[in-house]
């Protein structure tokens, strides 16, 4: 290894003895998952290092070069800017990130979540794979990684991803059983998870749909593809969180998602319909009949559903209302305690806001026999 001062740049070099890398290889050793013909170069390798590398260095606005002669050994070359080198030792790691400040896979995990990006976790044992992939999702998501998928489980309660994608073939745990306890657990069940993966045979994809995956990617896989597959999945968790929920508060049956995620909808209801009269009912009633914590409660409710829990409540209390309304003889005052409403003025503010009526003006509307109420 070698370090030189060059004028206004830093030269690094790496040198070996080994057998040397072919000139036909040479040209593509950058490529991203190209490895030698050379098995005593490529042994354990995955193809990512270099080409890892070499994005790394153009982001820090340097170059990379490599020369080898066959038989002899191989000498890689970086070349940095001392300036731009400067730059990035003293910009703090939880600093704004600006459009042309370089970042690193390590420093994007260590980043402060942004709340206009979705969250991705990258959960691979092997280190090149993992920095790559963390590199390529840094510039449109917020990503986090582990190493471990016993690990990974444990931050979903702490950083619950808006997808997660996962390597197969892992020490321990592999990516098969982490995807089914996620799948499984009425916590994390609807996070979409993609297996990324070099297991490639026909079974071993039956196999990983058959523990939840929502969907299977071979490697090695094209950066656009696995972009794709990611936007989609999110494009469909979007579309479920509008459709989710009908405007009279009735949980769509025809949105296609798992039957874990229905009953964690159906559960929150039932206690809103059990309790929506008491006018103390609120949030914390129903994270304890839940019986999970208040972050993964309110993750997971944002993920399956455009409308907060007091959107819900309010909504369904109002629901209740227009029954009173067309039904009974109540008061207005009356109705409003009824459903749950302490002051009659707010019942009747929100309830304008919600079906451009007054509640008297509404009733007025849309009497006993008239069977075109809304609501």
């Amino acid at each position: 290894v070698g370090v030189q001062l060059e004028q206004s740049r830093i030269v690094v070099s790496v040198s070996d003895t080994g057998q040397g890398i072919s000139a036909d290889e040479i040209k593509h050793i950058f490529e991203r998952f190209f490895t030698s013909s050379n098995t005593m170069l490529t042994k354990g390798g995955t193809g990512i290092g270099l080409n890892l590398t070499h994005k790394l260095v153009e982001l820090l606005g340097g170059t990379i070069e490599v020369d080898s002669r066959w038989g002899k050994g191989t000498t890689f070359t970086v070349q940095l800017p001392l300036n731009h080198i400067s730059y990035v030792d003293m910009t703090p790691v939880n600093a704004k990130i600006q459009p042309d400040t370089p970042v690193t896979p390590k420093t994007a995990e260590k980043l402060p979540r942004m709340t206009n990006r979705p969250m991705v976790m990258v959960v691979d044992d092997d280190e090149e794979m993992r920095d790559y992939l963390v590199s390529l999702l840094m510039q449109d998501y917020c990503v986090i990684s582990e190493s471990n998928p016993g690990k990974a489980l444990e931050q979903l309660s702490n950083h619950m991803p808006d997808i997660i994608i996962s390597d197969v073939m892992m020490a321990g745990m592999d990516g098969f059983e982490f995807c089914a306890k996620i799948k499984n657990d009425i916590r994390f069940c609807h996070i979409p998870v993609i297996l990324l993966t070099a297991k490639t045979t026909i079974p071993d994809q039956i196999h990983g749909y058959e523990t939840g995956a929502d969907d299977y990617i071979v490697k090695p896989f094209d950066e656009k593809l696995l972009l794709s597959r990611i936007e989609n999945l999110l494009e469909i968790m979007d579309r479920i969180r509008r459709q989710l929920l009908l405007d009279n508060g009735e949980i769509n049956r025809n949105t296609e998602i798992r039957s874990l995620d229905y009953a964690f909808m159906e559960k929150i209801m039932e206690v809103i319909q059990q309790n929506y009269m008491n006018a103390d009912f609120n949030v914390n009633h129903i994270i304890e009949k839940m019986g999970i914590s208040r972050s993964v409660f309110y993750a997971k409710l944002r993920s399956l559903s455009a409308q907060s829990v007091n959107e819900l409540i309010t909504n369904y209390r109002l629901k209740k209302s227009v029954e009173f309304l067309i039904n009974t003889n109540l008061s207005i005052s009356e109705i409003a305690v009824e459903c749950g409403f302490n002051d009659p003025a707010y019942f009747s503010r929100v309830f304008k806001q919600r079906f451009k009526l007054s509640p008297k003006d509404y009733r007025t509307l849309y009497s006993k026999n008239n069977n075109s109420a809304i609501g």
